[in-house]
């Protein structure tokens, strides 16, 4: 069934505030761990869906020029890097696309960005001056040849700072650590990458003149200046202090090198800002070489999780959480007390300045999926969907845990456990079309149980973003599992679209000198939206195998 979900703005609030502007527009821009993309949004927040077909840029297609898009370090190892000028080249690509199809970048009222969280980036000393005296002449792959200390950008999906997490658990106390930042300390999390470069490339981080996530980098881009990271996509460095918003300064003292003085790390990184802070106009470069207005607003960027937070389009309730199925699978729902545990995370609101945001984060999320359809339904969707179509609800008590990558929830290594309807282990299930129905039952079933203990619960309505999003199948498996009405946006790309949304919120609160609540921004937009019901009796055979789950995810998990 369809139904339309309206979200809340003040269209007097624009027609006030956009003087002549009549025709303009809002750019939001997703840097992803694949692919470079953007949406467009008008005054009236409709999209413009005249440049689609040029509005993305796949890594892949750009070739390994300067090393594979996901680079992988030696067995063992566990690091997975970007190129960090691999992020340039797909930038030119997709401007240029655009400039060839006449997009009208003259008519750009301001940008926001979302980047991959975690991804970090480190500027080389001398930038502050060189980023506003580019050639527009030239691509900006081109002009940055010498741009950054480091070439590798770590991303989200590395995994080999175990024992800078653990240095840093004993130094603040688990619990402590947290309270303070939201987390416990994660592989993944920046500060244990900046204390790895310490360790391992000191004379690098040495020649670093700031630090930036992939958000911030892409923000300072735009604005020809390097510029500060948000408090959303701040909070997930192990780094900020939840509530006074600073870095944490027993932390940046121990992020740094030996022998290097206390404010080593903290001279290398400004203060984070309010997401909706307006961190400059566009630079020259781009208004000479696209035809940007120099008027052009450049609002902080943010983190994925966070854009996808303001791209559902509301501010969620309680009892409804939102889903993103994308590379990676992420849970999160709006806090405004928070409450840190071992359990997933808690960040910073990008949209509500004095709210939170609980997030529960699965690392193998479409790319193991994809994995599981190439190796059991032939590579074909179409046969991955009809093996769960026409397979039994519960798997007749089957449970298997695809860990390809190493998994964040639950902590667990590169590992895959199968086992049969007696709790068994085994080595292949008899029918292996069984691995369908297995690792999508398997994902939802960790979801539930891991939103519970970090309380998310009494879920009610989950709003669905991401590439699966479109999957009524997998949708079907998620609304039966949580007992839930799901909710799936058209439009799955909810990074992007919040970050265009974000673009129209900073400037408008730009505009009146004061914050303005989001949801008064963001109004009268029907998005259109599919709906699935849950099933009960599936849901019941899904609640009696919850404790079984959860025994064997322990047992998953202590051989690591």
């Amino acid at each position: 069934t369809r139904d339309t979900h309206q979200v809340a703005y003040s269209k007097d609030l624009l027609n006030n505030r956009i003087p002549k502007m009549s025709e303009g527009l809002f750019l939001g821009l997703d840097c992803s761990t694949q692919a470079i993309k953007l949406s467009v949004i008008d005054r009236d927040l409709k999209e413009v869906e005249e440049f689609n077909s040029v509005s993305s840029v796949t890594f892949e297609s750009l070739g390994d020029e300067d090393g594979p898009f996901l680079c992988r370090g030696k067995s063992g190892e566990l690091s997975v890097t970007t190129p960090t000028r691999l992020w340039l080249r797909a930038l030119d690509k997709l401007l240029q696309n655009l400039k060839e199809k006449n997009f009208p970048f003259d008519k750009i009222i301001a940008i926001s960005g979302s980047g991959q969280q975690h991804g970090s980036v480190y500027w080389a000393n001398g930038m502050k001056e060189r980023l506003n005296n580019l050639s527009s002449e030239k691509s900006l792959y081109e002009e940055s040849l010498n741009w950054f200390s480091i070439d590798q950008s770590p991303i989200w999906m590395d995994s080999s700072t175990h024992s800078q997490c653990l240095d840093l658990e004993k130094l603040m106390g688990r619990e402590e650590l947290a309270k303070s930042t939201g987390s416990t300390a994660y592989e993944r999390f920046t500060v244990n990458q900046i204390k790895k470069f310490a360790e391992e490339k000191p004379e690098s981080l040495k020649n670093t003149g700031e630090i930036a996530l992939v958000s911030s980098f892409m923000a300072s881009v735009f604005a020809g200046k390097l510029v500060p990271i948000d408090y959303a996509d701040a909070s997930g460095m192990n780094l900020m202090d939840l509530h006074s918003k600073k870095w944490n300064p027993k932390i940046l003292q121990w992020a740094s090198p030996k022998g290097e003085n206390e404010s080593f790390v903290a001279d290398r990184l400004m203060q984070p800002i309010l997401a909706h802070s307006v961190v400059g106009n566009v630079s020259e470069y781009f208004v000479k070489r696209f035809g940007f207005s120099k008027e052009c607003k450049v609002i902080a960027f943010s983190g994925d999780n966070p854009c996808s937070l303001a791209g559902v389009g509301l501010t969620l309730p309680e009892g409804e959480v939102a889903v993103s199925l994308g590379t990676s699978d992420t849970v999160f729902g709006p806090l405004l007390h928070p409450h840190p545990s071992d359990e997933g995370h808690v960040f910073a609101s990008p949209i509500v300045p004095e709210g939170y945001m609980a997030i529960v984060v699965y690392k193998n999320g479409s790319l193991t999926r994809q994995w599981i359809r190439d190796e059991y339904a032939d590579s074909s969707w179409e046969k991955f969907d009809e093996i769960l179509k026409n397979s039994k609800v519960g798997n007749d008590q089957k449970i298997g845990f695809y860990f390809k990558e190493a998994e964040i929830t639950p902590h667990a290594p590169p590992s895959i456990h199968k086992f049969d309807s007696e709790g068994k282990s085994i080595n292949e299930f008899p029918n292996p079309a069984d691995n369908v129905r297995a690792i999508v039952e398997g994902q939802f079933l960790s979801m539930y149980l891991h939103c519970s203990q970090i309380g998310l619960v009494g879920i009610k309505r989950i709003l669905v973003t991401g590439g699966a999003s479109r999957n009524t199948q997998i949708l079907q498996v998620l609304a039966d599992v949580f007992g839930a009405e799901v909710v799936s946006n058209t439009q799955p790309n909810s990074a992007c679209l919040g970050a265009a949304y974000r673009a129209l919120h900073g400037f408008v609160c730009e505009e009146k000198k004061s914050f303005v609540p989001f949801d008064q921004v963001v109004s009268d937009v029907v998005h259109s939206r599919n709906t699935i019901s849950p099933n009960k009796e599936s849901h019941a055979v899904y609640q009696s195998m919850l404790k079984r789950y959860e025994e064997l995810e322990k047992k998953v998990i202590s051989k690591k």
